[in-house]
């Protein structure tokens, strides 16, 4: 289940609604950044979806492949070590 506008609540929402329904794959959009991906995950999204977060309007007009794949790794990194830290490896 896409959660979206993430921004408008915050990772405690997924906690509270996985609770009842721990079935329930929740993604969250609109509002993920690296500062708080992990929180997410720790909160037991199933994954995030990043958008802006990780393609700036500088990195387009820039065209710099590099900065892109640099912050995609972080992306996945930090997300890993969320999992690690949960106890679930989704």
């Amino acid at each position: 289940m896409k959660l979206f506008p993430a921004s408008a609540v915050d990772p405690g929402y997924i906690r509270d609604v996985l609770a009842p329904l721990p079935f329930l794959r929740v993604v969250p959009s609109g509002g993920v950044s690296l500062e708080n991906a992990g929180d997410w995950i720790r909160a037991g999204a199933a994954a995030v979806s990043v958008g802006s977060s990780l393609v700036s309007t500088a990195l387009l007009t820039d065209d710099s492949t590099a900065e892109l794949t640099a912050r995609a790794r972080a992306f996945v990194e930090r997300v890993a070590q969320a999992r690690r830290q949960a106890g679930h490896a989704r």
